[in-house]
């Protein structure tokens, strides 16, 4: 496969973010399984309208692509239908989009019902804009006796088939963000606090989910391994347990056809207590991933939430004998600009999710941010027991005993709004502390 990445007045880049872009696009590639033979980079000054590209350039290409042997090209930017169909044309092979590349990758990636959901939406609604007239023998369908009008072209009969399976995929995505929401409810009532992993694709989010929570998500070293959310409960130290929920990864410039048609997913985000931003310390362009990252989530309404930076892989960069870059608003583990006597919005905290360094520290800065809650001694009625055993599952008790009538007695880690809302439910009052 060719990777062409077009730069000049149609890209604006400076050289590293192309270079970056580059590698990112081969990478993408890679993760198909296919292999990149050659990334060309090509100065595009003027935009043709049915090609993009100019002549000499095609012809650069078309030469490249015959001697490497390529039998497949992805280009960086976007196309409009007949652009990519008259450079197939000319170019006698099958030109890729990035949109499209990135579809491919989701679409290989989606194991769960929700997921495939929400890749055929994706690629439904990607299609929809790339349907051309290319049926010249079925230009028009006649109409017979009694219908109105010459009938309907072959297009418009595809864009009709198309946006009928759109609506019936979203109904059914719908019905997937319900139970989702149905969830966070529960978790709401429970007085569970949630805490959502989000980040630049491949950055090593899974991993430091996995380190965190002894779950057992899939990991490997390509892009958008994971496509599913996958909830676990994490153990924090001096407060309740809480919830930890791995999200899908992001890229700069994220189809916003990927962003709707994961909207489901990404509200987990927007619904979190708080966000894990994850950061691969050893990428060259760590701050330009995390601006990536941060416009996906103001775009999606989840920038406003308390977030903890997380360096990740601090362990490379200590093979390269390296520091990490830091934040402008932050200068080190628990440092922000807040002013004094308010929580922060923002700790930064390096960890290496591969060897466990620094995770202690983050989940101290987690139940910092969430609050550690006070020791209280609860005294519940006996027929009150699936309030203790909502207290078990919460992670909250500390020390369980029963009286002669069978007053049950716990000894409870709990923020004080968790528990001014537990007092007002029948059959709990609140003892001194033990």
């Amino acid at each position: 496969m060719l990777c062409v990445m077009p730069e000049g007045i149609a890209c604006p880049f400076d050289a590293f973010e192309l270079e970056e872009q580059g590698r990112e696009l081969g990478e993408l590639v890679d993760s198909l399984d296919l292999v990149t033979l050659e990334v060309i980079h090509l100065k595009v000054r003027q935009i043709r309208r049915g090609t993009y590209l100019g002549p000499g350039q095609i012809e650069r290409i078309s030469m490249r692509r015959k001697a490497l042997g390529a039998d497949l090209i992805a280009i960086s930017i976007e196309l409009s239908a007949t652009q990519q169909r008259n450079l197939e044309k000319v170019l006698a092979c099958k030109v890729l989009t990035r949109t499209e590349v990135i579809l491919m990758v989701f679409s290989e990636r989606a194991r769960s019902f929700e997921g495939k959901l929400q890749v055929e939406l994706a690629e439904l609604q990607h299609s929809a804009t790339r349907i051309v007239s290319g049926w010249t023998h079925l230009d028009r369908q006649k109409g017979g006796i009694g219908l109105r009008g010459a009938g309907e072209t072959q297009a418009e009969a595809d864009r009709r088939q198309i946006a009928a399976r759109i609506r019936k995929v979203q109904g059914a995505i719908a019905n997937v963000a319900r139970r989702r929401a149905s969830g966070r409810r529960k978790r709401v009532r429970a007085g569970v606090a949630t805490v959502a992993l989000v980040g630049y694709t491949n950055s090593g989010k899974s991993t430091l989910f996995n380190r965190l929570t002894g779950a057992a998500v899939a990991t490997r070293d390509r892009a958008f391994e994971t496509l599913d959310p996958t909830l676990r409960r994490i153990e924090l130290p001096e407060r309740e347990d809480a919830v930890l929920i791995d999200t899908v990864g992001f890229v700069r410039e994220l189809p916003e056809s990927l962003v709707a048609a994961f909207q489901a997913t990404l509200e987990e985000a927007t619904e979190a207590d708080l966000l894990l931003l994850v950061t691969d310390a050893s990428a060259p362009d760590r701050l330009q991933r995390r601006e990536s990252v941060l416009k996906v989530l103001t775009s999606i309404g989840a920038a406003h939430l308390p977030r903890i930076e997380v360096i990740n892989k601090i362990d490379l960069l200590a093979a390269q004998r390296r520091t990490p870059d830091v934040d402008e608003r932050t200068k080190g583990t628990g440092t922000s600009t807040t002013p004094k006597g308010q929580a922060p919005k923002s700790l930064e905290c390096p960890v290496s999710a591969l060897t466990g360094t620094g995770t202690n520290m983050l989940k101290q800065c987690i139940a910092y941010m969430l609050g550690t809650g006070e020791v209280h001694e609860l005294a519940i009625a006996p027929n009150a027991g699936g309030i203790r055993a909502r207290l078990y599952a919460l992670g909250a008790v500390l020390g369980d005993s029963s009286d002669a009538d069978g007053t049950m007695r716990l000894t409870v880690r709990l923020s004080s709004e968790w528990l001014q809302s537990l007092l007002k439910e029948d059959g709990v009052t609140l003892a001194a502390k033990s």
